[in-house]
């Protein structure tokens, strides 16, 4: 797996918290853009199921309802001990909430899906409830 992300995520503009998590399950500071993604690596970290996740894994396309073409970078990567990987993005419960939002998330998860790769959202109450 790579764990170098495809964008740069911590920069000193922005109105956003950002910062870095120093994982001992991958030996990097991994790279947060927001208090929710800083509890998922907390998650991710303390899984005993988890054997690996990186931050802004690769870069993807999804295509809108008029046929056109969008690329994302989902937030995480976590790969898993018996060998599955899911690709994670991290929203906040008003994003899930926000119709337009969920529209595109959910071409996001069935984009991913025609490639057989497995795509979940995580949101702020789930993370908590963890």
């Amino acid at each position: 797996m790579n764990f170098s992300p495809v964008r740069r995520v911590v920069t000193r503009s922005g109105k956003h918290m950002r910062g870095k998590f120093p994982s001992r399950k991958m030996g990097v500071m991994m790279p947060w853009e927001s208090p929710i993604e800083a509890d998922a690596i907390r998650l991710f970290e303390f899984n005993p199921g988890v054997v690996s996740y990186c931050a802004q894994p690769s870069r993807e396309v999804y295509y809108d309802a008029g046929g056109i073409a969008h690329s994302f970078i989902p937030d995480f990567r976590v790969d898993f001990h018996h060998g599955d990987s899911i690709w994670v993005e991290i929203k906040s419960d008003a994003d899930v909430e926000y119709p337009p939002t969920a529209r595109t998330l959910g071409l996001k998860a069935m984009a991913l899906q025609e490639q057989g790769r497995c795509y979940r959202l995580l949101n702020a109450s789930q993370i908590a409830q963890q």
